[in-house]
């Protein structure tokens, strides 16, 4: 009776849409190959522009080049938006097919980023270090800026273990806890898209009240605070998360996935008959909070940026090593101080004679 008195009220006023702010993957474009939707998408899109004077705003986690090559195929179809948030943050006004950086504002959000990741690097080395004292046999999977990731010996400390960690993290906005087959794994949440959504909505002067956010993954929360949005929307292939946070904003859930539940709900906010209505039988799985995606016993995991960076220097040293031993060598060959003199210069006798070469090349050209 309450759901279907929800959505009575929702049929009864139309809101107007300023903005449309949809996600890239997972909800613009997924898996399955939905080609033969796009001529239908870009009129809906363009019905908005032109009887709303809407603006369409891709925000997404990818880079400029990586977000172009995905998104291609659509360009070829005709559907190019006013604006895309690239890497959760950066913003781009797209004029005449090119990519033009709003640069004060992307110099701004930068700043913000490093201080964010020094902060939440520290929080998150601290609770590495609470998990270490108070459990044994825990084995550190990923521990950098952005993330921390751990397995547990059993299901019972990792449960006990995420208890304490969502204890700590709340009042932090920036951080979520993950349980999942003996596994906790401490993710960013990306707050930044939101905070880039809010600038440009006020660049072009429009309240969150019409602003709709439409999105599937836990990166898209921010999107969907009310302070930037005020109207939202998700596929049917959304995390439950982002389906409970749309149902309890009164959005539109959608009952299809990917792009048909887009086009399912801005025809939904364009007729006035948005359904916040949970999908039939519906119910919350406990596993369903994991961000991996990968199956427990061999879980898709990144090396840590201290890793990584470890090993860059490890090649540097060796690099520089072995070219100062070379060096070295080819001193003691020149006075034949070594055995097999003649072979140890080959390589340095026939570098010279490349560089003199291309000396006396310069030289003519000049």
């Amino acid at each position: 009776m309450e759901a279907a008195l929800k959505t009575r009220i929702a049929e009864q006023s139309v809101t107007e849409v300023k903005v449309i702010a949809t996600d890239l993957d997972g909800t613009l474009i997924t898996a399955e190959d939905e080609q033969d939707l796009y001529d239908e998408f870009r009129d809906v899109i363009n019905d908005f522009r032109r009887l709303q004077n809407s603006v369409w705003v891709i925000c997404t986690g990818r880079d400029l080049k990586h977000y172009r090559r995905v998104f291609l195929l659509m360009e070829h179809y005709g559907l190019m938006p006013d604006f895309v948030i690239l890497k959760h943050a950066y913003i781009y006004s797209v004029v005449r097919g090119r990519y033009v950086p709003h640069t004060m504002w992307n110099f701004k959000i930068r700043k913000l980023i490093k201080s964010h990741q020094r902060t939440i690097g520290k929080t998150l080395r601290s609770w590495h270090a609470i998990m270490n004292d108070r459990y044994d046999r825990v084995r550190t999977i990923a521990l950098d800026h952005e993330r921390l990731c751990m397995r547990f010996r059993d299901a019972v400390d990792s449960a006990a273990a995420a208890k304490v960690l969502r204890e700590q993290a709340k009042g932090n906005t920036l951080l979520n806890v993950f349980e999942y087959h003996g596994e906790i794994d401490v993710r960013v949440v990306p707050s930044t898209k939101g905070q880039a959504m809010i600038q440009l909505a006020g660049h072009l002067g429009i309240s969150s009240a019409n602003i709709l956010a439409i999105g599937d993954g836990h990166n898209d929360l921010a999107l969907m605070e009310p302070s930037v949005a005020h109207l939202t929307g998700c596929p049917t292939n959304a995390k439950e998360e982002i389906i409970e946070r749309v149902h309890d904003l009164n959005g539109h859930v959608a009952r299809e996935p990917g792009l048909r539940g887009v086009i399912e709900i801005l025809k939904a906010y364009r007729s006035g008959t948005v359904c916040s209505d949970l999908p039939e039988g519906w119910t919350r799985t406990l596993d369903s909070g994991n961000p991996v995606g990968a199956p427990p016993d061999r879980p898709r995991m990144r090396q840590s940026r201290d890793a990584q960076h470890r090993r860059t220097q490890q090649v540097k040293a060796l690099w520089l090593l072995g070219t100062g031993g070379y060096m070295t060598a080819v001193i003691f060959a020149h006075f034949n101080l070594i055995p097999f003199s003649r072979l140890v210069l080959m390589p340095y006798t026939l570098l010279m004679k490349v560089i003199a070469r291309a000396i006396e090349f310069l030289d003519m050209i000049v």
